[in-house]
């Protein structure tokens, strides 16, 4: 019986860190797109544009992470910020 309530618990553990990662790695997605539309403005000048595209490719670059590290990820922040808590 013990066992069986620590597998649930487990996989809703699991289940809830990938939400999380998928939400992560959605919203860093949307922020880079975001950032290339507004780079793509005519109004900007060159360097404004360029660092627009520098940041948005820092975003892809999370949001690869995230889409395919990310339980990893988000295990390493949990005992990371469990150590700072201790």
């Amino acid at each position: 019986m013990a066992e069986e309530t620590k597998t649930q618990d487990m996989e809703e553990k699991v289940t809830t860190k990938s939400v999380v990662t998928e939400e992560v790695k959605e919203k860093l997605e949307d922020a880079a797109t975001s950032l290339v539309e507004k780079a793509q403005d005519a109004k900007h000048p060159w360097y404004t544009k360029v660092a627009l595209y520098i940041v948005a490719v820092i975003l892809g670059g999370g949001a690869f992470l995230f889409a395919n590290f990310g339980d990893t990820i988000m295990a390493i922040i949990e005992k990371w910020l469990n150590g700072l808590a201790q």
